[in-house]
């Protein structure tokens, strides 16, 4: 008989996170909700005025906890159409698992 192989860890990429609702409640502020994932450690949320997310207007908000799946933007430009994405990410040791962005969603802020 050999010897045995070393462990290894398998860690599988999070569903892909489904946007449920944006709202501009008050002036200059987003709601957004989201159907939370089985396994995310956290959440990442990008919001942009730009429909394709380049760097220069997209901001990345990360949430603390799992449990997280509604989040409040304020000090939003007002009258600005915003374009907003999110993904679960799973975090293992030092490693993180990104899964794919939720389909993109836009809402003009009141």
């Amino acid at each position: 008989k050999g010897s045995y192989s070393s462990i290894v860890t398998v860690i599988t990429k999070p569903e892909k996170v489904e946007l449920k609702d944006l709202k501009s409640t008050e002036s200059r502020t987003l709601v957004i909700e989201w159907k939370k994932i089985s396994g995310a450690t956290v959440y990442e949320l990008q919001y942009s005025t730009s429909k394709n997310f380049t760097s220069d207007t997209t901001k990345t908000y990360t949430t603390k906890k799992s449990s997280t799946k509604k989040v409040t933007i304020k000090n939003l430009i007002k009258g600005k159409k915003y374009y907003i994405k999110v993904r679960a990410c799973t975090m293992i040791g030092g490693s993180t698992v990104y899964g794919d962005w939720s389909d993109s969603k836009s809402l003009k802020v009141i």
